[in-house]
């Protein structure tokens, strides 16, 4: 269904790999992980919207701008996404283990093709 590749970003990356990981991936965000694919946090293009307007730029470090409380599960879980999705607004959901390495991702678009 997805190339989870797509939806990842490098935390030693900048803020370009991101916009462009989010063109590609069309969910308005991205997944932050290290070589290991530990996840760091996410960023969304509003997050890349508010650096850019407190005098960031597309070069930035990726590491100094993302959102460190994401929300994830440790288990996928879609009536459980769905749930945090609602809630908090979001498009992405990281499904990692208890060392947080990603082990898959539940997106928006997943969740609305099963209804």
């Amino acid at each position: 269904m997805y190339n989870i590749q797509s939806y990842i970003v490098s935390i030693d990356g900048i803020l370009e790999d991101a916009i462009k990981c989010i063109e590609l991936n069309h969910s308005r965000c991205a997944i932050i992980v290290d070589k290991k694919m530990k996840v760091y946090g996410v960023i969304s293009d509003g997050d890349i919207l508010r650096s850019i307007l407190n005098g960031k730029n597309i070069y930035s470090p990726i590491k100094n701008n993302i959102n460190i409380n994401f929300k994830f599960l440790k288990k996928k879980n879609k009536k459980e996404a769905l749930k945090i999705i609602k809630k908090f607004c979001i498009s992405l959901i990281p499904v990692v283990d208890e060392d947080l390495i990603l082990k898959d991702i539940i997106t928006l678009e997943e969740i609305l093709t099963d209804f």
